[in-house]
């Protein structure tokens, strides 16, 4: 939310404004500038209150699953995986497989996720459900983690309930953008 460009453009607008009324005294720009701000108030209740976007439902379970790793909540953290899921040769019970060993173990302690961004949602046709896609930043920790980083397109479907799941991801290494493959996931 604070870093979409409507935002950004109201508090621009508004800090140029009250900067030229501060140097001008014109009644016009402090107008403006409550305009702009009553604008802006409004935009951030929307944001708030109003109804969850497909792009922000996303942007929270991806957050849900994330707070799921570091309480080793295996069920909180597969609510939100699809029957659907696939990641090379590897389904929902294999990928609940290895997550079970790689959070008993330790192995996986946390996962950070931040820059949620190029949400594009795709609407049903034929026989097909709704789709999106979304991209976030990565970071795993854990025992034998190195410090790094990937840029995660994650794959999603809007099921009958209603409801955004995971169908799928791939994570590139950053920086630079190479493909990566998790080396506890077969090969893909």
């Amino acid at each position: 939310m604070w870093t979409s460009p409507i935002f950004l453009l109201l508090v621009v607008a508004l800090a140029v404004l009250l900067l030229l009324w501060r140097r001008n005294d014109d009644v016009r720009f402090r107008n403006a500038a409550a305009v702009v701000a009553v604008l802006l108030l409004l935009w951030i209740g929307w944001q708030l209150l109003g109804p969850e976007s497909p792009a922000r439902q996303m942007q929270r379970k991806t957050e849900a699953m994330a707070a799921a790793i570091q309480t080793r909540n295996l069920d909180a953290l597969f609510e939100h995986v699809s029957d659907e899921f696939r990641y090379g040769p590897m389904d929902k019970a294999r990928l609940r497989t290895v997550a079970e060993r790689y959070l008993g173990s330790g192995e996986l302690g946390s996962i950070e996720v931040w820059d949620f961004r190029d949400a594009k949602v795709q609407p049903a046709s034929g026989n097909e459900k709704p789709s999106a896609t979304i991209q976030f930043t990565v970071k795993p920790k854990g025992r034998d983690i190195p410090d790094v980083f990937f840029r995660c397109a994650s794959r999603w479907v809007q099921e009958a309930d209603g409801q955004w799941r995971i169908v799928g991801f791939d994570l590139y290494r950053m920086p630079g953008n190479q493909p990566f493959s998790p080396p506890m996931f077969p090969a893909r």
